[in-house]
């Protein structure tokens, strides 16, 4: 059940508004012609709803494809492409976004912080959001969220 009676509509304009953000994005970014086709404009929301739904899942390249009705191969072509990562490099950069968000906003533990946001082992997390910010979660908590969020 819901907390909120209109939260799916909620979710469905914050995934349009990072929708935007990424378009302008890229047009800002990348000559015009390099821009996705209305295909792959189509293929690339799914596949970005999709992983906005379900990080907190073990998620695998086939299920983010088939999200998009595309090949595996093609799946990391459209990401490599137009954003120049793989989904699941997106994928830990999306994770490690909520974990942020969830360690100024919440009291929770980093290990069920971490659980929440889809990582299987805290320490992985940890590693990656050192390396992203330059500090542990929980210096980063202490901190009131210094770093920038990515």
């Amino acid at each position: 059940m819901q907390a909120q009676p209109d939260m799916e509509f909620s979710t469905r304009n914050l995934l349009s508004e990072c929708w935007m953000l990424l378009m302008q994005e890229l047009r800002e970014t990348q000559p015009e012609d390099a821009l996705p086709s209305a295909e792959g404009q189509e293929r690339l929301r799914n596949m970005i709803a999709f992983i906005h739904t379900h990080y907190g899942e073990k998620l695998t390249l086939a299920q983010i494809a088939a999200s998009a009705a595309v090949s595996e191969r093609e799946a990391l072509r459209c990401f490599r492409k137009y954003f120049h990562q793989s989904p699941f490099e997106y994928l830990n950069s999306f994770r490690l976004h909520q974990a942020k968000k969830m360690l100024i906003e919440t009291n929770q533990t980093v290990i069920q912080i971490s659980y929440q946001c889809g990582f299987s082992d805290s320490a992985y997390m940890g590693k990656l959001f050192r390396k992203s910010c330059g500090m542990t979660p929980l210096a980063y908590r202490k901190s009131k969220g210094s770093c920038s969020i990515d």
